[in-house]
């Protein structure tokens, strides 16, 4: 009898160790896996529906200097204040680098070969800022939905655009607040913005636990299932 509790509980102790091996290694590499696993939000996708409110991002300025925290919003300027920024930008144009002024018509063919005309009310990253005249409605259309754009003699397809703004510094319209290490909410001009990178939402840590759990359960049953020997000989004593 003696022999046989001596027994119970060195299985046991040798279960705990199994079961508790394979989940923490399990767990470890999961967790390594995702403290590294981080997204690039692109250019033209900074303002267009991936950068959500409460992400945690790490920005990077034109300047190289780095801006750490929690998104809170990203928002347009008011148009009388980007006005303000663009008009006097276009009186610095060469000629041959000329864009359209605030409230110029616009001639939009989509790439469903779909034409509208629209009033010019600012420009983004991702897209640019139109009026519909009938509805009066103002929203941002993304330039991979544009065939071509056309303004008075002048006409850029949607993919050139975002390139063409970069080059040309082109003020931007859009905003970021974010939440910095102290409390304080900064906001992040969008030509001040080089990169943005955000945590990747992952589950790789409780994925790696499910995993090692398993392995050790599968281990530990098979080692409970095993006939227990009762008639050891041991020899003489």
């Amino acid at each position: 009898m003696a022999r046989k509790k001596h027994y119970l509980m060195v299985l046991c102790l040798l279960s705990g160790l199994l079961l508790s091996r394979c989940t923490m290694v399990g767990l470890g590499i999961g967790l390594v896996m995702q403290k590294n696993e981080t997204l690039e939000i692109k250019p033209e996708d900074q303002v267009s529906g991936f950068l959500l409110a409460g992400q945690k991002l790490q920005i990077v300025l034109q300047n190289d200097s780095l801006i750490n925290g929690k998104l809170r919003a990203v928002e347009a300027l008011p148009q009388e204040i980007y006005g303000k920024t663009y008009n006097r930008f276009l009186s610095k144009q060469l000629a041959e680098n000329r864009l359209p002024a605030l409230n110029d018509t616009l001639t939009l063919i989509y790439r469903s070969k779909l034409m509208e005309r629209a009033l010019f009310e600012g420009w983004d990253k991702s897209g640019v800022w139109i009026r519909l005249p009938v509805s009066g409605k103002t929203l941002r259309f993304p330039y991979r939905q544009i065939f071509v754009m056309r303004w008075k003699e002048f006409q850029w397809s949607g993919d050139s655009l975002p390139g063409l703004l970069t080059k040309w510094q082109v003020p931007l319209r859009s905003e970021l607040k974010v939440e910095i290490k102290d409390g304080r909410i900064r906001r992040i001009a969008g030509n001040d913005i080089r990169r943005i990178y955000c945590r990747k939402k992952s589950y790789y840590a409780l994925t790696g636990f499910l995993i090692g759990f398993t392995i050790d359960s599968i281990i530990l049953f098979k080692i409970l299932s095993t006939p227990l020997v009762t008639n050891i000989d041991l020899g003489p004593m």
